[in-house]
């Protein structure tokens, strides 16, 4: 194969070429294109969407967002909490504790986010 393959142009990954010589891209991140079989001459010349510059950062901005990491949980710790009714007390009313989500809590929520994220529709 003489031409070098452009990125895809739906996500921006690695193509590769089967045996036949057929372009399909390689994302493992559920792209359109997987299912795409075409010439390289094709594959090069088909136009990408004009949003998807856009679409790239801000996908790469949900990643990131969605990454455990110091800049993460620098942004993310204290921003939840919740309350807990620990039950009457003795002036007659209701006593709450006010707790903080803790960054363990918080991490597993971001893979559950991402994982469902990622699955087949």
């Amino acid at each position: 194969m003489s031409a070098e393959l452009k990125p895809c142009p739906f996500c921006g990954e690695v193509p590769g070429v089967a045996p036949s010589g057929y372009v399909f891209c390689m994302s493992p991140h559920d792209c359109p294109a997987v299912q795409i079989g075409t010439s390289v001459e094709q594959w090069n010349t088909r136009a990408p969407s004009p949003d998807l510059d856009r679409l790239r950062g801000e996908n790469e901005r949900l990643r990131e967002a969605l990454t455990p990491s110091g800049a993460t949980k620098d942004a993310y710790m204290g921003e939840f909490t919740f309350t807990i009714n620990m039950g009457v007390g003795d002036d007659g009313n209701d006593q709450m504790m006010e707790g903080t989500v803790p960054w363990t809590t918080v991490k597993e929520i971001m893979a559950a986010i991402t994982k469902r994220a990622l699955e087949p529709q």
